[in-house]
Order: structure tokens, then C-alpha cells, then sequence
């Protein structure tokens, strides 16, 4: 049986090489939380290619963001089912403020870039939200209804491109998804109705968990132990620790797409630090505090 030769993207992973250069390492950002004000920290990040002119750093984390998702696309144009896998759940976050304006009076929030998920599976989600929703009365199954089939559909485009680099990275964010809905609720019935297919652990490991009367020593046999180790902000650091591990372990590769992933992985986590450090100058919050939650730097 014939194979089809992956794609190569040579040029895709040298303008990349160059763009990392400037990208943000640990001191630079330690260093925009040290600063005295938030017009300090704003400068640092001009300096670094951030587009400040909004004037706060949600503003600035977006349209970071924003360039980001538009420069992977132009990479790998091609690569439907990775796109789909790195920014398809901005669809289905799009999604929901679509579904709560129209049948829950409007949600919080604002859209991400999006034009990544399969559309005939995203309207099919945002039809059975929107039924779920009827039938409850409770907006917050629209979240619930529309997360579970984003990290679904993650999983499967993962599974569907045969590489084990993207299936793993898939299989890291639902798995830490379905932890972090495991940590915040006793109650079976409710986890078992958000809980994603597509990860590692199966629904079975996490109604056998629910009979531990200690959660972290039930999720101690896994790699996923330290997630639930501290403090509840801790597991999103625990979680992007693993995904930047996964991303340094190809970013050297030359040719194919998965050094691209790797920077978009990278970049969104970058983003990440950059809106926490920007806590300590413009919200005033201890510096020292702030930098103690900052994640690992790609660079």
C-alpha cells in the first residue's frame, strides 16, 4: 500500500527560525513584571513586537494573539486538520456567545480568530447546544455542550493526521481539560456530562477516581499527578509545563510542519505569561508573587 510523503515545509520552519529570536524569554518577562508602571511594561512589549496601542494588556495578549493564528495559517495553509487541532476550538468558543445571544440573552466575552474548525461538525455542535439549552433552561450547558465537542473534535483531527506528536498534544489538553472538571465538582452526574472523549484516561479511570477520598493520590498512579498537587491556579501551569516539554522536543526538526506547531504552542503560551506578568505593574500585584506563576519560557 502507497503512502502519501508528508509534506515538507522548509521555508515555513526558516522564517521561523528567524521569528523566534524575538520572541519573549523568562528574564524578559520576569522583567515586565518587575516594572514600576504599566506604561514601562507597555514599552518593553512594543519593543518586542506587541501592538500596545489598545492600552491595556488584554488589548495587547489579542492582537498578539490575532498575528499569531494569521502567520500559522499563511505557514501551513494546507494543513486543515492540524489548523484545526491548534486553533479549531476558537470556532466553538465563537460558538457559544453565537448560541447565548440568540437563545440566552447574550454571554460575556469577546471572538477569537477563527475559520479552523470543520464546519459541519461546528454546526452541528452549536445546533445540539442550542437544543440542550431548550431543554434545560441552564446557559451553562451551552459551555459545557460546545467544550466537550470542541476537545472531541481536537482529538479525532489529531488522531486522523497519524502523528504522534499532535495526538499527544491533543491528548495533554483534553486529559487536563477533564482534570480540571474533576477538581472542581463532587458531583458524577455533572462531570460525566462534560467530561471529553479523546484523552488518555477514559471515562471509567474518573468514576473510579470519584470513590478516592483524596483526589490527587487518585490521580497519582498517571503522569498527571503534579496537576493537582497545589493550588487550583497551579494546574493550568502544571498543564502548560507539560505542552511546552511536548513542543521543545521538535522544535529542532527542520522540514516538516511540527516545528510550526511547536511555535504556535510556544507563542499562545508566551502570550499566556505575558498577560500574567503584566498583573504586577498594572494591577499592582506583588511582582515576586506574579513571577512565581509565570510559565516556562519556548526560548
Amino acid at each position: 500500500m502507497r503512502t502519501e510523503k508528508p509534506k515538507e515545509y522548509p521555508y515555513a520552519v526558516g522564517r521561523l527560525r528567524v521569528i523566534e529570536k524575538g520572541m519573549l524569554d523568562g528574564a524578559a518577562i520576569a522583567r515586565a513584571a518587575e516594572c514600576a508602571s504599566a506604561d514601562e511594561a507597555f514599552r518593553l512589549l512594543a519593543e518586542a513586537g506587541y501592538d500596545v496601542s489598545g492600552g491595556n494588556a488584554d488589548a495587547a495578549a489579542s492582537a498578539e494573539y490575532a498575528k499569531l493564528t494569521a502567520l500559522i495559517r499563511s505557514l501551513i495553509p494546507d494543513e486543515r486538520r492540524v489548523l484545526s487541532v491548534l486553533f479549531g476550538r476558537n470556532d466553538y468558543h465563537n460558538a457559544k456567545l453565537r448560541v447565548k445571544s440568540r437563545v440566552a440573552g447574550g454571554g460575556a466575552g469577546y471572538e477569537l480568530p477563527g475559520g479552523f474548525a470543520d464546519e459541519e461538525a461546528l454546526d452541528g455542535a452549536e445546533r445540539e447546544a442550542s437544543d440542550a439549552y431548550a431543554r434545560s433552561g441552564d446557559p451553562r450547558v451551552i459551555d459545557i455542550a460546545l467544550d466537550r465537542a470542541a476537545l472531541g473534535r481536537m482529538a479525532e483531527d489529531a488522531a486522523a493526521t497519524g502523528d504522534s506528536f499532535l495526538t499527544e498534544y491533543a491528548r495533554i489538553v483534553v486529559d487536563c481539560a477533564n482534570i480540571s472538571a474533576f477538581t472542581r465538582t463532587d458531583l458524577w452526574a455533572g462531570f460525566a456530562a462534560a467530561f471529553a472523549p479523546g484523552g488518555e484516561l477514559p471515562l471509567s479511570f474518573f468514576k473510579s477516581a470519584f470513590q478516592s477520598d483524596n483526589k490527587a493520590r487518585a490521580l497519582a498512579p498517571t503522569h498527571y499527578a503534579s496537576l493537582v498537587s497545589g493550588a487550583a491556579g497551579d494546574l493550568d501551569r502544571a498543564r502548560d509545563a507539560l505542552l511546552i516539554r511536548l513542543a521543545k522536543s521538535v522544535k529542532a526538526e527542520t522540514i516538516s510542519f511540527r516545528p510550526v506547531a511547536a511555535y504556535a504552542i510556544g507563542k499562545e503560551i508566551e502570550i499566556r505569561n505575558v498577560r500574567l506578568a503584566l498583573l504586577a505593574p498594572v494591577a499592582k500585584i506583588a511582582a515576586e508573587a506574579v513571577k512565581g506563576a509565570l510559565r516556562e519560557a519556548y526560548v
